[in-house]
């Protein structure tokens, strides 16, 4: 039997973690253990869950606040019983068995815009995206109503409030104390940031943002681990995520989706001459501000080519990113992905900016595989006839299943979009300009 942790008050709030059959957690402050908390009520190495035979017990170890079970200090190996509530320093977690079905699981409704940065098997399931393995923050605010987060969490900057919420982390309004620029500082769920597959990517991303100067790619000013807050300081983008105005008017016009293109490629051709692929291209990890500058955002799930002394994350036949816009080969097997598979990917999210839908629209995760793996898209300039057709080509040739029959590189795909710019008579004009459906109003931006 596998048990659920519900946090119901605390940082964590609004998290669960599954505790499976013969493991144990060790939850504490320590970055060494398998549930980090950044409270300084909670000891280094705090107290250990073990599922042994069914049962679940909690033991202190020797902390120096105690863990409580109920209400009541516990001083001895405690077994317990669902519905029990345990305490450790501010946080309170609750006790829920955990029952997967796999009949329930083929049959629940899928998002295929969830996103996961952790690998996953294509035959078992898009792990992590669902409402019950949800490891990300609900909600900025605790049970009590005051915020999850402190002013000066991190040191050299001061946090004024919560913009919003990446795959893995927190996005906040900040100023560097030392000069009073306004930055985005992201801090890292400590959940992800405890397993050593999200330490890496988090080791790695940044390494690969310091070698990223790209006026089409969000600038990095600092990252790294302060009071065991894991953070990156980056470009503060006054605009909105290309898929909230998908979301806010249904669809992106034509020439606003070409200037975005153009740009994007842009970005990618130079991460590409870097030997860089991105593995994430969609529509929210693409910000327009409000001069109409597209920036690429989120390497979170980044790597290198060619590097043959680079530790593996993702293990082979793993799939890692956002399935409504991956390729077929990275479903099959990230390691393989390369530029190719990031064409793809903005193949598909031009597709949905132009249309307002996903290429694919099956109901279940098997059946979404399935199309992608085996079936072509329904071409756009038949979902719309104000789209022109030489432009579905283009499109149709960069979600091609066959990475070799796709544009061989990201300039090859730029090129073809300014052709058209300039055939349409769009080319230089900006993406915020060119389309009522760009105009952006003044509000928070949205989530890096």
């Amino acid at each position: 039997m596998q048990f659920n942790l519900r946090f119901v008050k605390g940082q964590n709030v609004g998290r669960s973690v599954v505790v499976a059959e013969n493991q144990r957690l060790v939850l504490g402050r320590s970055r060494d253990t398998n549930v980090t908390f950044h409270d300084p009520l909670v000891s280094r190495q705090h107290c250990e869950l073990a599922n042994s035979e069914g049962c679940l017990s909690v033991f202190d170890l020797k902390s120096w606040n105690g863990t409580y079970v109920n209400g009541q200090r516990i001083l001895r190996p405690t077994n317990l019983q669902e519905g029990d509530r345990v305490g450790i320093g501010k946080n309170l977690f609750e006790v829920r068995a955990h029952h997967p079905s796999k009949s329930e699981d083929e049959q629940m409704p899928f998002c295929p815009e969830s996103s996961t940065q952790e690998g996953w098997r294509p035959e078992k399931g898009l792990s992590g995206t669902n409402s019950r393995t949800n490891l990300r923050m609900e909600s900025g605010y605790n049970s009590n109503g005051s915020p999850s987060w402190a002013p000066n969490m991190v040191t050299g900057y001061h946090i004024n409030g919560k913009i919003g919420e990446g795959s893995v982390g927190t996005v906040f309004s900040a100023v560097r104390t030392d000069d009073k620029k306004k930055v985005a500082l992201k801090v890292i769920d400590p959940v992800y940031i405890s397993r050593e597959s999200g330490s890496k990517r988090f080791f790695r991303a940044v390494d690969i943002c310091r070698d990223i100067t790209h006026p089409n790619v969000i600038r990095i000013f600092d990252a790294g681990e302060s009071e065991g807050v894991y953070y990156i300081a980056m470009e503060y983008i006054s605009g909105k995520e290309v898929g909230s105005i998908i979301n806010q008017y249904g669809h992106v016009s034509v020439s606003t989706t070409l200037q975005i293109g153009i740009q994007i490629t842009a970005a990618l051709q130079y991460a590409y001459e870097r030997s860089i692929v991105h593995r994430d291209i969609k529509p929210r990890n693409i910000m327009v501000n409000r001069r109409g500058v597209a920036k690429l955002v989120d390497f979170g799930l980044a790597k290198r080519l060619f590097r043959p002394m680079q530790s593996a994350i993702t293990s082979p036949g793993e799939a890692v990113g956002t399935l409504a816009y991956m390729p077929p080969e990275q479903v099959d097997n990230a390691i393989s992905a390369d530029h190719r598979s990031d064409i793809y990917s903005l193949g598909a999210t031009m597709y949905h900016m132009l249309t307002g839908q996903h290429p694919f629209s099956e109901g279940t995760f098997a059946e979404f595989v399935s199309a992608i793996m085996e079936k072509d898209p329904e071409r756009v300039d038949i979902l719309s006839r104000a789209i022109p057709s030489d432009l579905a080509d283009i499109i149709a040739m960069a979600m091609h299943k066959d990475p070799q029959c796709r544009h061989q590189s990201p300039a090859h795909l730029c090129n073809e979009l300014r052709t058209l710019a300039v055939r349409y008579n769009c080319l230089g004009r900006t993406a915020s300009s060119s389309s009522t459906t760009m105009r952006l109003p003044r509000k928070k931006p949205a989530v890096i």
